[in-house]
């Protein structure tokens, strides 16, 4: 979902580490390998995601982007660009049998094994796949720097995922940073007790209630 469509729904990240003296530069260091490529067609996998450059109003040249293009207030706007490619269970297992059943005639009714019988669905799977049109979709994202959040404006599961997992590459990881949903019983957090360490009681409430999500998060 895009902001620009008048109503949302919004999940919200607390970002974690030393943000201070972030450079553009060093902030941009891996965003083109996470960057959404030019769509394809055909295309095998069930799940492609990356980031696009968000539609801010103005026009650019070439395709060429980064996030001096995404600057906006006191952060930056980025959009997430989600594929999916389906095969209907029903498909598979009709052209699955229609393929095992030709393999064994060839084979004078010799049945195929384990392994083979695999390799034979997972074909099928592929080809099909490879013939299934993409549903696109797309998902805004606010990295406000001032108050060390990021705004998801999304609260499906599977956006958040793909979004945590897309943060934490392109920036958490080479940056020293990580993030956090805000959440019950989060959410009367101060910015003064985020400002924590490993060893303080704050964080201890926070771990056992989310640790799954503070896992070796990187607090200063």
């Amino acid at each position: 979902m895009t902001i620009f469509n008048g109503s949302f729904s919004v999940s919200r990240y607390r970002v974690l580490g030393k943000q201070a003296g972030i450079s553009l530069a060093a902030a941009n260091k891996k965003l083109k390998t996470y960057q959404a490529r030019p769509l394809k067609i055909k295309g095998s996998k069930e799940l492609v995601f990356g980031w696009e450059r968000p539609n801010l109003g103005h026009e650019f040249e070439g395709s060429h982007w980064d996030l001096s293009d995404c600057q906006w207030d006191d952060g930056y706007l980025l959009r997430i660009r989600v594929e999916k490619r389906k095969v209907p269970k029903s498909l598979l297992q009709i052209v699955f049998q229609e393929k095992l059943d030709a393999h064994i005639a060839e084979n004078d009714g010799k049945p195929l094994g384990r392994n083979r019988r695999k390799e034979l669905l997972d074909e099928t799977r592929d080809e099909l796949m490879d013939q299934a049109l993409p549903q696109i979709g797309y998902c805004d994202v606010f990295w406000d720097l001032e108050a060390q959040e990021v705004l998801l404006f999304s609260t499906s599961k599977g956006l958040q995922a793909i979004f945590e997992e897309l943060f934490r590459k392109t920036f958490g990881e080479h940056l020293e940073l990580n993030i956090v949903k805000i959440g019950p019983p989060l959410l009367g957090l101060s910015s003064e007790e985020w400002q924590i360490n490993l060893s303080s009681p704050v964080f201890e409430r926070m771990n056992s209630a989310l640790p799954s999500e503070l896992a070796g998060a990187n607090i200063s």
